[in-house]
């Protein structure tokens, strides 16, 4: 069973029993800029105390609502200049696709969407040559129907809050 709550005109969708009130808030969003701020400094940027921070973020994590840790990477930095994003229609339903195309390096994002299309898949790539490449190895799975290339032109909100 999922939960929907509203908190500052923003939609989270919560696990089971899970109900963050403004201070989980107020962490999440800190560690989402930097996940590897201490404990102590968390709590010095929201006005908690350190074990408030502690014992909160456990629970976040026992409950799934914290998934895990990960760096932000600045994509450019590493010469994947161009972004796409890429509808997908099937032949038959995504079911049969989407294990494919989790394997593919520029794939930084898949979800399956409704309309037209099946699926939307986000990637990154440093040229035309290899966003052409990709999108011929899309092509070349059998139950893909059509592909829908859009180029990102203007980035401008990239983060998870």
């Amino acid at each position: 069973m999922q939960l929907i709550i509203i908190i500052f005109n923003k939609r989270y969708v919560i696990g089971k029993n899970v109900i963050p009130d403004k201070t989980d808030v107020k962490i999440l969003k800190v560690i989402t800029q930097d996940a590897r701020l201490s404990y102590r400094k968390i709590a010095k940027k929201i006005g908690v105390s350190t074990l408030t921070v502690l014992s909160r973020m456990k629970k976040m994590e026992e409950n799934g609502v914290i998934k895990g840790y990960s760096a932000l990477i600045d994509h450019k930095q590493m010469g994947l200049d161009m972004t796409a994003i890429i509808e997908v229609k099937t032949k038959k339903g995504h079911s049969v696709i989407k294990e494919e195309l989790k394997k593919l390096e520029n794939v930084y994002g898949i979800w399956g969407i409704t309309g037209q299309n099946d699926l939307m898949i986000l990637a990154k790539f440093s040229d035309t040559d290899m966003l052409s490449k990709f999108t011929k190895k899309i092509f070349s799975i059998e139950s893909v129907d059509s592909v829908e290339t859009h180029l990102v032109l203007d980035t401008i909100k990239e983060d998870i809050f």
